[in-house]
């Protein structure tokens, strides 16, 4: 026993230094959904407002999709109390990645008795590239994976009679409820599968309590929906596709058919429109190219040529499969519910797929297959010699693997990944912060609608200053103006738009202003990204 509290305690100093590690400089800009999340934390602790101006709200709307509360107001006192930065506002996110691994060791010990599996299971996790990645970036889903793999575990623990830790449990649900848009899709069938595996255990009461929380979640979402737009994700609503791209897709189906009308309407509907996405998103969540080759599409979190889980993880899973299989059927059933459930969002969510995100939940469940399959190499091996050499591959085989991301990570991603970390919205705030002194006017032409967002978080601005001018187009912030509209070079000379002893930028975005093309008034400097390519073109006068 004293030699698994040693092991547990270095397996939770691999998971606090390799999430702590550098996490103010890498990832080495902030995203525009993490500064949307962070600003809004910092706003809220000094003004009790978010930057729309509203009292402590529900949902937090910008740019048209809502933010769930749990994790802005997590996030607030890190921010509020020790100042903006990248470090402070990804901590609390880091954190909860290392409370999510310690808290797989414990939910394994609960299921399987078995200590060296669950040491297994959280070591696979703490390494994890796919953990690695939520956990060291400020985004909902990983508050959204920790509270629901909390929720999983005092589950587990509920008894008959014991009325107070079914409350406890179902409000940690509640919370995860509220933390990320895409769990919302599978608290009911996490719910059920638990009361399932734990069906003899319950009384009437905690039934009744587990039916409360889960109406109260769904009505809260609800209430919120209807007066705070908590369901607002872009343009349409997060449960469904967007209605009107399916009924311009199903109509482009009808008129692309020669079939008579009443076979049009029964295969090519929004039903079979929408099981098509359905399927195409669920089953990829799955495949051996996102967890082994490839991950997902979007840049944050995807390294090149890199799945979600290191290759020698898929031998492993299945090993734990069989193991689990033959010696507890009951927890593979249920892991295997826990694994069917978790791409629910994915399969059922808007463009575009983010599996890593969505799909988180099920991370937690292939690591215990995981560490199941390591711990099964002694089972099956009965050799004492070839299990020990069986033993040292792998380890060698993780080590190298390992190591691979972690150079990949810091050395390589952090450069052609900064792009997807709006790069180009920090490098402008700190070219405008050191000028700003200097000129008596900067005008910026070709900003997105998160470009001030940025401008605000590296430069430390008020949220009662920023509340004021958000909104605006153009928005005046001392001698700044910021312009959501572009020129065109090639129309127009943007040193006219100035008086003397100012400059001019203009987003290399813009018509005409891409470096390389053909536009006659040259820039008098080009801040330029970490690959070399045009940002923002500077015009001085």
């Amino acid at each position: 026993m004293r030699n698994n509290i040693w092991v547990f305690i270095a397996i939770f100093l691999i998971a606090g230094v390799l999430r702590f590690w550098d996490l103010g400089n890498i990832p080495m800009s902030m995203s525009d959904d993490e500064v949307r999340l962070t600003y809004n934390a910092y706003s809220i602790w000094n003004i009790a407002k978010d930057i729309n101006g509203h009292k402590l709200p529900l949902a937090f709307l910008v740019s048209g999709y809502a933010f769930n509360p749990v994790p802005i107001y997590i996030t607030s006192p890190f921010v509020g109390l020790f100042g903006l930065s990248m470090f402070m506002s990804r901590l609390p996110f880091a954190i909860a990645g290392v409370a999510t691994v310690i808290l797989l060791y414990a939910i394994v010990c609960t299921l399987l008795r078995n200590h060296a599996i669950a040491l297994f299971s959280s070591l696979v996790l703490s390494f994890s590239a796919w953990h690695l990645q939520i956990s060291r970036f400020a985004y909902e889903g990983s508050f959204a994976l920790f509270f629901f793999t909390l929720g999983v575990f005092l589950f587990l623990l509920i008894k008959k009679r014991k009325i107070g830790i079914a409350i406890i449990t179902m409000l940690i649900f509640f919370i995860g409820f509220h933390s990320y848009s895409g769990t919302k899709l599978i608290l009911v069938p996490i719910v059920l599968a638990l009361v399932w595996y734990k069906l003899k255990e319950l009384g009437y009461k905690q039934l009744v309590i587990v039916i409360f929380f889960v109406l109260l979640s769904f009505t809260s979402f609800f209430f919120l929906a209807k007066t705070q737009d908590a369901s607002k994700y872009g343009s349409g609503q997060f449960f469904f596709q967007d209605l009107k791209v399916a009924s311009e897709a199903v109509e482009l189906e009808r008129r692309s058919s020669q079939a008579p009308e009443i076979l049009k309407r029964l295969y090519h509907n929004k039903l079979t429109y929408w099981s098509k996405i359905f399927i195409d998103h669920y089953s990829y969540a799955f495949s051996p190219q996102y967890l082994f080759t490839s991950q997902e599409g979007s840049g944050i979190f995807s390294l090149w040529f890199r799945g979600q889980m290191y290759a020698l993880e898929a031998p492993l899973i299945f090993l734990g499969l069989f193991y689990l299989f033959q010696k507890k059927r009951r927890v593979f059933i249920l892991l295997i519910l826990f694994l069917a459930i978790a791409p629910l969002p994915s399969g059922l969510g808007l463009e575009p797929v983010t599996y890593t995100i969505r799909s988180s939940f099920m991370l937690p469940w292939l690591m215990v297959l995981v560490g199941s399959g390591i711990y099964a190499i002694s089972y099956f091996i009965k050799n004492r010699n070839i299990m020990i050499i069986t033993y040292i591959i792998v380890g060698a085989f993780y080590l190298y693997l390992i190591g691979g991301y972690l150079n990949q990570y810091y050395n390589e991603w952090k450069i052609y990944g900064a792009k997807y970390y709006s790069k180009a919205d920090q490098d402008l705030a700190l070219f405008i912060n050191r000028q700003k002194n200097n000129k008596d006017k900067i005008v910026v032409d070709g900003i997105s609608s998160a470009s001030f967002l940025h401008y605000a978080f590296y430069n430390k601005i008020s949220p009662a200053v920023l509340i004021k001018e958000y909104k605006n187009n153009p928005i005046r912030f001392e001698n700044i103006v910021f312009n959501k509209t572009c020129i065109d070079l090639k129309v127009n000379n943007p040193r006219d738009k100035i008086p003397k002893n100012s400059y001019y930028i203009l987003s290399a975005e813009c018509p005409g202003a891409r470096v390389g093309s053909d536009y006659t008034i040259k820039p008098d400097r080009i801040v330029r990204s970490l690959e070399g390519l045009g940002e923002w073109l500077v015009f001085e006068k």
